[in-house]
């Protein structure tokens, strides 16, 4: 790959990078025995008695569940772009994990951190 193209897609990588970090930094706090790790913050409004509590409990169980799938998600594609990010450096960016060969650029233009080609996708 031409280190233009190359350049353009670390710059994208680090781009999304920071984004995805700071809307992680919302809704949750990175381990501290694994900064790749993120744990989904829940916060209680003690605040409130009675009937209004246990609807504030259940609108907060409700938040804190969706919470959980949109940091799992973020967590996942900021791995993703990690493990590319590391393969700039490794002169390893841009092939298949799966069967090794060159991802065509269309594939890593629309999904940078792809780690597998169309062909080798279960999702496709």
């Amino acid at each position: 790959m031409e280190k233009q193209i190359l350049d353009e897609f670390k710059s994208k990588l680090e781009t999304e990078k920071l984004e995805i970090t700071a809307e992680l930094k919302k809704i949750a706090e990175q381990s501290g025995e694994d900064p790749a790790k993120w744990e989904t913050i829940f916060t209680r409004d003690q605040k409130e008695i009675g009937s209004e509590a246990a609807e504030t409990r259940e609108d907060e169980a409700e938040a804190f569940g969706a919470q959980l799938a949109i940091a799992k998600k973020l967590a996942q594609k900021l791995a993703d772009i990690n493990i590319a990010l590391e393969k700039i450096v490794a002169g390893t960016y841009g092939k298949c994990e799966n069967c090794d060969q060159e991802m065509p650029l269309a594939r890593l233009q629309a999904l940078p951190e792809a780690r597998i080609c169309f062909d080798c996708d279960p999702k496709k």
